[in-house]
């Protein structure tokens, strides 16, 4: 009877070890689970910040090519130090060009100034960036971007409603992460 009685509380303390270790495995995974929650959420602020500022250099453009309509082409260099000491007459004209790409390629939705100045043809696609050549174009940091920004504006919009022609488009832009997925799948 007291081997019985033994092995039953050897059983219990075996549970109850078990379970007390079960509860810390969980107060980790909760811990990681927020972790990862809170750096999603910041990935997506600083997404959405990037974002806002395109927007806002898109506007700027807009703004700088009706002005330097008004402002005699020799003039724009004093004009821009005069009037906008916080930029340079390169930036302004790099502004003006994102504002005319955009008014090209209405649904272009890159997420970063530096996204469209390539776009732009501002600086040359295969540029590697002065982070000593971080920023290639297979980089896992750009294709989570580009990922976020679609994503971001597949929710944002109803892909049913989309006219023939945007659909196209959205199918290009989408083949891409079709061959990436496909070659890491047989990886």
């Amino acid at each position: 009877m007291r081997s019985l009685e033994s092995a039953c509380a050897a059983g219990r303390l075996k549970k109850a070890a078990a379970k007390a270790e079960i509860e810390v495995v969980n107060e980790q995974v909760i811990e990681l689970q927020e972790a990862c929650d809170e750096a999603m959420d910041a990935l997506s602020q600083a997404v959405a910040g990037l974002e806002h500022a395109v927007g806002k250099v898109r506007r700027a453009g807009q703004l700088l090519r009706e002005q330097f309509e008004r402002v005699e082409y020799g003039e724009r260099a004093t004009w821009v130090e005069l009037n906008l000491p916080r930029i340079s007459l390169r930036t302004a004209l790099n502004w003006r060009k994102v504002a005319e790409f955009f008014e090209r390629n209405p649904l272009e939705t890159p997420s970063t100034v530096r996204q469209v100045y390539k776009l732009c043809g501002v600086i040359p696609e295969e540029e590697s960036s002065k982070s000593g050549g971080q920023e290639s174009g297979g980089s896992i940091t750009q294709i989570a971007q580009a990922f976020t920004s679609l994503e971001q504006k597949l929710k944002a919009r109803d892909v049913e409603k989309l006219d023939r022609e945007e659909r196209l488009i959205l199918r290009d832009r989408l083949i891409p992460f079709v061959r990436l997925y496909e070659r890491l799948h047989e990886a």
